[in-house]
């Protein structure tokens, strides 16, 4: 086998000691002596981007230890060059230069896209520029050139272009605006017909700095650990490589069962911490306390919360109890998020409780001060206008320092970690005082590792912070090490959500550490995995001993309403998760809103729209993003309007109460494809509503809306658009995590916007089929002839029915009948009222003939019975016990429900009461015996 691309160091003979660290880290350079006892940090290049085969990254199964850098080394070729295919279609063809500033040279161009990172700017990237230049009889030049050039347009330089490619570097990133200035030197400014104004051609390449630190941090944990220096105390404690059974790293990315620790008797199901947040929930207050227990093994503590859960909270109140805790070692705890902004929710969040003194929040220096929340500015560094690092004691006596995973790499440029702290203290030492006895644990600057969304990044993003706290020291397994080793490594996400962003599909790149660990049998397979235990399976003597879990399952969600929740809940967690969220006021504008269906009027809708997507023809737009739908845009806009009218006159006759409202700010709308996105800006300002948050999917991760409105925005139902968007990873359509994050932004409310001609029929999309089910048979349906939209303020006439003729292959109707069960052999079966759809869903209007009924009902190909959740038949009886209230009647015993057109029953010994399922836990004690563990 090729040894991988990356290992070819720099000149590492001639690299000076930190030549990676950039001059801006003046301060820091000026106290740091380690350069006395540490070698010269080696200097890797970016690897030639090219194109291989898939063969080992194809499925993360592959992945073991003795081909953990062969792996990811072909992962991470072949999405460089994806990113570079990718960008070649967001080039920029005889766009404006402006001049800004002559003596520095600076230009100002406009750059489509990049509030929505398409394509992603960062200050310090290197862009290309190929200038213009305008002359006589230029087109006719041009088209001679075209012609004697054919067909490979490869020879004589074209006219218009002296040849020249100008390295041009990112100084100034504008979002709001989509404005970047650019440093560019030897642009030719003598040829222009306009002063300060010129013509250019810009391309994008892919920026080494945001690949070679992937490569490195697998490198690192390939190679282990190997000092060249004399102490023999450290050179025997030291581990191996990353097949060596005792080394740190095999433990954390390939736990076995070994590294683990038995559990004998039952716990006694108390705390003894003192909460710093008194409002922590039972799950969370769990692991917290496994986790400062250290009672778990050598292993990754898992924290996996559905959506809403309160992760971050739990990683905070953890963050602080290893801060509180009593120990031998100062706690010294490296916190860690993919993003900036997830990183700014972690330290403001724990700048109630520490001192700027105490912690750090570590920006990349590339970040802008705008991009800053205010508050955590005393918590971060500056040096010669620019983000950086403070002086070497600063450092070590931080208590916490939040950063990105991937601005993590700057501590290990800055020599900062575990091992390099080690080697410094014990070389030190052993030089000063060559007879004092060392203990190369003691040395240990890193306790703790904690990432929040961790299943955000990829693997090898994940492991630079890893790099930064390992422990080189080898790993003792006996049967009285009862505590987990120094550091701690814990990892809070949801694997169901959004994954990494990356450009090829192709490999495994796209299962995060976070995901690949959880599906390892260690944690899969124990008993009280979500998978294996369900909602509520109590540990019992029985059951002893048993591996002592390294991880906890966050099941209540705080976030949104119960009826949201059920079709996210059976498909992705199991069944598990509790609506807890607070009830909205009844009289509100959302539970009020008149959009919302009977018989039950929940607070889900699915909206069918026909009106046919288009095409955006724009140079700079990829294969595929280009894909908006005006008529849909126009039915999110009705909508909206809906809403908001709907407040103001609730509003008007209740002044006085303001929870009688609902603001523009407070409603989003997402679309998975930015065409779509811009499209939907253009339209809702048009109408003046500026606060209307509007984005693509992946903006609106670990965000919320009190209202939200879901485009899914291709409607042409021929399946070779529907692979088209999946081969590009675009859509919702085959796409389960986008879904879920999709559906679970909402609170109060949520709209969704499709074709279900597209969603099921040409998709095939078991999860789409599912939740328009759901729907279907609840009455959430809504077909296009029941709204009249506004256009331009003015209302022309019932919107689009069927406006292609491929769409007309099943209508509206057909599909909410089908999907809620009923038989439908032909349109003429479904009553046509307009607004009592919903009386189809019962017993008595499937068809006159109950045989028909139960042939349609044998085939079961969309009923999908086993897919109904405890959430939705605990809302169901709720809602006839509620009914027989009102009516007097008397409450049902046997908790049964009509749905899909049959009796639907919910009692058995897996169904929970109405206060259970609706309206969180019963009572906090029960919930506490049946998750004691």
């Amino acid at each position: 086998m090729d040894p991988p691309s990356i290992c070819t160091a720099i000149h590492p003979s001639l690299s000076p000691c930190y030549q990676p660290l950039p001059g801006y880290f003046n301060a820091y350079l000026q106290q740091f002596a380690g350069s006395l006892f540490l070698e010269p940090a080696t200097t890797h290049a970016m690897p030639p981007i090219r194109n291989v085969p898939v063969s080992i990254s194809l499925h993360v199964k592959n992945l073991v230890p003795s081909i953990y850098l062969y792996y990811f080394d072909e992962c991470l070729l072949l999405e460089a060059y994806q990113q570079t295919l990718d960008l070649a279609h967001l080039c920029l063809y005889n766009i404006p230069i402006v001049l800004v500033d002559l003596q520095h040279q600076i230009f100002e161009i406009r750059i489509p896209g990049i509030k929505d990172d398409a394509p992603a700017i960062e200050l310090g990237d290197t862009v290309l520029v190929r200038q213009i230049l305008h002359s006589p009889n230029q087109m006719t030049r041009g088209v001679e050139w075209l012609a004697s050039n054919q067909p490979t347009l490869t020879g004589s330089i074209a006219p218009g272009f002296n040849g020249q490619q100008l390295h041009a570097v990112v100084v100034g990133v504008y979002r709001a605006k989509e404005i970047v200035r650019l440093r560019i030197e030897h642009f030719d400014m003598s040829i222009s017909s306009t002063y300060s104004s010129w013509l250019a051609n810009i391309l994008f390449t892919v920026q080494p700095n945001r690949y070679v630190p992937l490569w490195e941090s697998i490198i690192a944990i390939e190679n282990g650990w190997n000092w060249p220096q004399s102490s023999p105390f450290i050179s025997g404690g030291l581990s191996g490589n990353l097949q060596d059974e005792s080394n740190w790293y095999r433990h954390m990315l390939f736990p076995e069962p070994q590294h683990g620790v038995m559990q004998n008797s039952l716990p006694k199901g108390v705390f003894n911490l003192h909460w710093v947040d008194p409002d922590l929930n039972y799950e969370q207050m769990k692991a917290v306390d496994s986790i400062i227990s250290r009672n778990y093994g050598n292993v990754p503590f898992l924290i996996s919360g559905v959506p809403g859960s309160g992760k971050t909270k739990t990683v905070v109140e953890c963050t602080m109890q290893l801060l509180n805790c009593s120990s031998d070692i100062e706690p010294h705890i490296l916190l860690c998020a993919p993003s900036n902004p997830a990183a700014d929710t972690l330290a403001n969040r724990l700048a109630h409780h520490l001192k700027p003194g105490e912690m750090f929040r570590l920006n990349g220096w590339a970040r802008t001060f705008a991009e800053v929340p205010s508050g955590l500015l005393p918590y971060t560094y500056i040096d010669n206008d620019m983000f950086s690092l403070p002086s070497f004691k600063a450092m070590m006596n931080y208590k916490v320092i939040v950063t990105t995973c991937r601005d993590a790499d700057m501590l290990v440029k800055a020599r900062l970690t575990n091992r390099d702290l080690m080697k410094l203290a014990c070389e030190t030492v052993s030089t000063v005082s060559p007879t004092t006895p060392i203990n190369a644990q003691d040395m240990l600057h890193w306790t703790a590792l904690l990432i929040d969304e961790a299943a955000h990044d990829t693997e090898p993003a994940v492991c630079i912070p890893l790099t930064v706290v390992a422990n080189p020291l080898s790993i003792h397994e006996s049967a009285n090490n009862t505590k987990s080793s120094l550091p701690l490594f814990v990892m809070a996400g949801d694997h169901h959500q959004l994954g990494p962003r990356i450009y090829n599909h192709d490999t495994s790149l796209s299962i995060s550490l976070f995901e690949r660990l959880l599906s390892r049998p260690f944690y899969a397979d124990h008993p009280l995995s979500r998978r294996n235990a369900g909602p509520y399976k109590k540990l019992i003597q029985e059951m002893l001993p048993i591996q002592r879990p390294a991880f906890t399952n966050l099941t209540r969600n705080y976030r949104s309403h119960a009826a949201i929740l059920p079709v996210p809940s059976v498909l992705f967690y199991s069944d598990t998760l509790i609506p807890c969220a607070l009830p909205t006021n009844p009289d509100g504008p959302v539970p009020t809103w008149p959009e919302w269906k009977p018989p039950y009027r929940w607070p889900v809708l699915f909206s069918c729209n026909s009106s046919l997507d288009k095409v955006e023809e724009a140079l700079h737009r990829s294969a595929g993003n280009g894909v908006y739908n005006p008529g849909e845009a126009l039915l999110a806009l009705y909508y909206v309007k809906s809403l908001l009218r709907h407040s103001d006159v609730l509003n008007n006759d209740k002044p006085k109460s303001p929870a009688l409202s609902i603001l523009p700010k407070e409603i989003a709308i997402i679309s998975p494809f930015r065409s779509q996105v811009s499209h939907l800006r253009h339209v809702f300002r048009s109408h003046n509503l500026h606060s209307v948050n509007i984005g693509p999917l992946e903006a609106f991760q670990g965000l919320e809306a009190r209202f939200l409105v879901i485009c899914t925005t291709r409607t042409r139902s021929g399946p070779q658009f529907v692979k088209q968007d999946q081969s590009l990873g675009l859509g919702l359509v085959g796409e389960k995590k986008r879904f879920n994050v999709a559906l679970t932004r909402a609170k109060e409310g949520v709209v969704v916007i499709g074709n279900p001609n597209v969603l099921v029929d040409s998709g095939k999309d078991e999860t789409w089929r599912e939740f328009l089910s759901y729907c279907a048979r609840n009455g959430c349906w809504a077909t296009e002839d029941s709204p009249q939209l506004e256009r331009s303020g003015t209302l022309l006439q019932d919107y689009e029915v069927h406006s292609a003729q491929e769409n007309t292959k099943k209508s509206a109707r057909w599909w909410a009948n089908k999907l809620a069960g009923a038989s439908v052999d032909s349109d003429n079966d479904v009553d046509d009222q307009e607004n009592n759809t919903h009386d189809t869903y019962n017993e008595h209007n499937i068809g006159e003939n109950n045989d028909d009924y139960t042939n349609d009902r044998n085939n079961a190909d969309i009923r999908l019975s086993g897919y109904v959740s405890r959430l939705e038949r605990g809302l169901l009886y709720e809602q006839i016990q509620q009914t027989n209230s009102r009516n007097g009647s008397q409450p049902l015993e046997n908790k049964t429900a009509t749905t899909r057109g049959h009796a639907l029953y919910i009692n058995g010994p897996d169904d929970y009461d109405s206060a259970m399922w609706t309206a969180g836990i019963a009572a906090e004690e029960v919930l506490r015996g049946a998750l004691d563990i």
